[in-house]
């Protein structure tokens, strides 16, 4: 069987990258800004370019890419993996899902980079950003780099130290997703994660799918899997080009407050009120709506429903961020607005995901 530098080898040969721009390059012909400015699903967003139909790029196919150590007998959103087939639990699961999500918007309201974002107008995807970094959701994480989804594919996490483990048997997965082929509006199962108040979303190039509950990714539409062999040298030489995976995981000021939202034995009074303002409801239903929800959360879930509490970023992790958002700012300026089209799609509307 193949080794994982075998694949990618495949996969470059149908998706080949990008010449990115250097530092000191402001205009070279064939050459590309690794990220650009465009209006996807209706917002302003910062896209890896590699995801963009550019200019001179050869081919006709483009993918999104999904790499895991095992394959599993089904490929489920974090959310609902192992989840039991009740209908009455399910709804309080994404229940919760949406509550967190608001949480995370209310932590980030004040945050340095939260600036920045409202001042350059970019969208904020808050529901991709508790995905990404580890809050359960219906989404699927994705990377439009292969390199990158093939590091996941090898590398496997060590609770006890913290740190990743190269594969060195067994059998591995990468996923690959002609996203493009999906149809007229396939855009809108997917949202870039971009840039955020941390590095990490834009250092993976970082996309989200979102899979509908009961859905095996692996029996969606133009989803492929390719199996390979573990090598240790095979991993390691993919340890080496991320730097044993610390060049996709930098000093990052989100990551620790997340994980603190995401391990809360509760849910706060503020988030479900947030939640029922961004969601529309009139503002008499609001707090006879939340009593509804904290109710059937504790009721379905056993968590308990705290009102008047409000988590808070340590002074250290907003240092961090000032920096960073300051740092994230000024590359954000030297950005391009893309007026390219994304890509061309295709007359095939009835394979849409389901």
């Amino acid at each position: 069987m193949k080794t994982i530098l075998d694949i990618v080898h495949e996969f470059r040969e149908s998706d080949p990258p990008l010449t990115y721009l250097g530092q000191d390059e402001s205009v070279a012909h064939g050459k590309f800004l690794e990220f650009e400015v465009v209006h996807w699903n209706g917002t302003t967003r910062i896209v890896p370019s590699e995801a963009l139909n550019l200019p001179g790029r050869p081919g006709d196919r483009w993918f999104m890419y999904r790499g895991q150590t095992t394959r599993y007998p089904t490929c489920q959103t974090s959310l609902l993996r192992g989840a039991p087939n009740d209908e009455w639990h399910i709804k309080a699961l994404l229940t919760l899902e949406r509550f967190r999500v608001a949480e995370l918007e209310l932590v980030l309201r004040d945050h340095p980079f939260k600036a920045v974002s409202d001042r350059l107008g970019y969208h904020v995807d808050y529901h991709g950003l508790a995905q990404h970094y580890g809050i359960p959701t219906t989404l699927l994480d994705l990377t439009s780099n292969v390199e990158v989804a093939a590091f996941f594919a090898v590398a496997r996490w060590d609770t006890g130290s913290h740190v990743f483990r190269p594969m060195e048997s067994g059998t591995g997965v990468m996923y690959r997703f002609d996203w493009a082929a999906i149809g007229p509006g396939y855009s809108k199962f997917f949202e870039p994660v971009g840039f955020g108040p941390g590095l990490r979303p834009a250092r993976q190039h970082a996309w989200t799918f979102r899979l509908p509950p009961g859905v095996d990714f692996q029996q969606v539409p133009h989803v492929v899997a390719f199996e390979f062999t573990h090598s240790k040298s095979a991993s390691e030489e993919l340890f080496a080009r991320f730097h044993d995976g610390a060049w996709l995981y930098p000093p990052d000021c989100l990551a620790q407050l997340v994980e603190k939202l995401r391990d809360l034995p509760f849910v706060t009074m503020n988030a479900i009120r947030h939640a029922a303002k961004q969601d529309g409801q009139r503002p008499e239903d609001i707090e006879p709506g939340a009593d509804r929800a904290a109710h059937f959360l504790n009721a379905k879930l056993g968590l308990d429903i705290v009102d008047g509490y409000e988590l808070q970023p340590e002074e250290e992790d907003l240092e961090v961020a000032r920096q960073q958002a300051s740092a994230m700012a000024d590359a954000l300026g030297k950005l391009r607005f893309g007026f390219r089209p994304v890509r061309t799609l295709r007359e095939d509307s009835e394979n849409t995901p389901r």
